[in-house]
């Protein structure tokens, strides 16, 4: 929690085509029950208990639909936790993703929240999904807030509430992707005593420095629409606004960053390489939580895609079976890591770049491999700048693959075999969801003091490498014309193959080098460079780029 007053705005009320009327109901839906045509039809007959009632310890009521196997015998609850709306009743939804992100119509039945596990999958698992609307949201008393200790509270009542239902076996786990990931990292923290494990499925862990602010350049652009329908009878926390009033880094945005370190439970991860929101989180949130009993699987794919293949919900199952229910079925025998892939002489000189051509070319250097070569983990470019133009520079790095004949790659998040027939690569959307540029980072110079991370042990320093880097982001530090600083930049980790004859491309850019998560969203970005910068390579101003090699 912090003292730094913070500023709501209201939530939007006008959603009512899409809310299901609310009414609290006990029923039993039968086998082969379908919510639409061509949704995925029940295996079993299910209870559904909806609108149910929970009271946090502040004597805020949250609502949550319950489904659950028929019968008395009790069973362990997975808890999806966001203010997405309860139940695939919500705007946000995975019909909305083109071609669903190559997950077929009838592998969901609809009563999934969006980013969560599917009823429909789980009940005949043997397990209850408890979807809840997060504080605020929708039905749900109280405003919207933005990840935080509040949001961990709330999880943790919630988990008391839901092991101390009869239906339950006193186990309870997390799961589900992005904000539901967030969400498990704040809770987890908490220490609710009936939470046994969880499983966040991609999620970023400090909103300010990998998200909303990342490299000290503000970018609002994504959560402007993300808060835009954000469902609610009250308030929401204004994180934009929040941005605009606090750029240093306060108690505010500390309250945004989950105490890792205080997370004991087991963890199932995932991670992607190819995700601009969600590497850094996942990464850091692995390596850095206190768990003795944890996993990560790196993932080639995209994380809606990921999270509906038979084989990781099978997967995950043998993790929860083994937490939830003391099923003794090997599972701490799987590696801890499950690692995936892409398979995509110093010159004393400067580099000029014009900083306000938004698609330039930037400044680019290149290395062609002369044997097979695998890149692993986080990298860093250490960057002597200067710009004869203005007093700050917002700088953006990006590592490509390109071919043998030097033309630039991009990886597909989402196999072809799982697209409609006769699609092809010129078919795919030009955004992030399904096509991964390569590794990368940004900082404003004016931001760029750095120091050791607080709070990390020696040996959580070493698991991060000297690749990684933290800016305290506390003082503005604005440049003189022409002068030279050195930039030191962490790009996010990733994972590239190349082959003998390819070339790895090191790019140095005034704007986002990666493509946008949603069309479009690239054009809402605000560009505040000026005029030249210069990157200044060998003679008194060496500059590198450390990159990690597999193994």
């Amino acid at each position: 929690m912090t003292n730094i007053p913070v500023l709501f705005t209201d939530a939007n009320s006008d959603l009512h085509n899409i809310w299901v009327p609310f009414q609290h109901e006990v029923r039993v839906l039968p086998k082969g029950w379908v919510r639409d045509l061509g949704r995925r039809p029940l295996a079993q007959d299910t209870v559904c208990e909806k609108d149910v009632a929970i009271t946090l310890r502040d004597g805020t009521t949250l609502y949550g639909d319950v489904f659950r196997p028929v019968g008395s015998a009790a069973v362990p609850a997975i808890l999806p936790w966001s203010p997405y709306r309860k139940s695939g009743a919500g705007y946000f939804s995975i019909d909305t993703i083109p071609h669903r992100a190559g997950v077929p119509r009838d592998r969901t039945s609809g009563l999934e929240k969006f980013d969560a596990p599917d009823p429909a999958e789980w009940v005949p698992r043997g397990y209850a999904v408890v979807n809840v609307d997060a504080r605020g949201a929708y039905d749900s008393e109280g405003d919207i807030v933005h990840f935080g200790t509040q949001e961990g509270r709330d999880g943790y009542d919630t988990v008391e509430w839901i092991a101390a239902q009869p239906w339950c076996n006193g186990a309870v786990g997390m799961a589900g992707t992005s904000w539901l990931s967030v969400a498990q990292w704040f809770t987890a923290a908490e220490q609710p005593p009936h939470l046994k494990a969880i499983a966040p499925w991609e999620g970023l862990g400090d909103f300010n420095r990998e998200s909303i602010c990342r490299g000290g350049i503000q970018e609002p652009a994504f959560w402007n629409p993300v808060t835009t329908f954000d469902g609610g009878m009250n308030k929401q926390e204004d994180v934009n606004a929040m941005l605009k009033q606090y750029l240093l880094w306060n108690g505010y945005w500390e309250d945004k960053k989950p105490k890792l370190e205080q997370i004991t439970q087991p963890i199932y991860a995932t991670m992607s390489f190819s995700s601009c929101l969600h590497t850094e989180g996942s990464l850091r949130g692995f390596l850095l939580s206190s768990s003795k009993d944890k996993w990560l699987r790196v993932c080639p794919t995209q994380e809606w895609h990921d999270l509906y293949q038979q084989e990781n919900i099978d997967d995950l199952q043998h993790f929860f079976d083994h937490y939830l229910k003391g099923i003794d079925n090997g599972w701490e025998a799987t590696p801890r890591i499950r690692l995936s892939l892409l398979g995509y002489n110093r010159p004393n000189r400067t580099a000029t770049y014009d900083a306000q051509q938004r698609r330039g070319p930037g400044a680019k250097f290149t290395h062609r491999f002369d044997a097979r070569t695998e890149l692993c983990g986080l990298s860093r470019a250490s960057l002597p700048m200067s710009t004869p133009d203005h007093d700050d520079m917002d700088v953006f790095v990006v590592i490509r693959k390109l071919d043998a004949a030097g033309k630039p790659l991009e990886s597909f998040n989402i196999p072809f075999g799982d697209l409609p027939v006769g699609l092809t690569a010129e078919d795919v959307p030009p955004n992030n969801i399904w096509r991964y540029v390569g590794p990368n980072g940004r900082l404003r110079a004016s931001m760029r003091r750095t120091q050791g991370e607080p709070g990390l042990s020696e040996e959580q320093r070493a698991l991060l490498g000297e690749a990684s880097m933290y800016h305290p982001f506390d003082q503005v530090e604005k440049l003189e014309r022409d002068e030279v600083v050195r930039l030191e930049i962490g790009l996010w980790a990733g994972g590239m193959i190349f082959d003998e004859g390819e070339y790895m491309s090191f790019e140095v850019k005034v704007f986002l080098p990666i493509r946008p998560e949603f069309e479009g969203l690239d054009d809402r970005i605000v560009n505040y460079n000026r005029g030249r910068h210069r990157v200044h390579t060998g003679g008194e101003h060496p500059s590198c780029l450390l990159v990690w090699l597999s193994g």
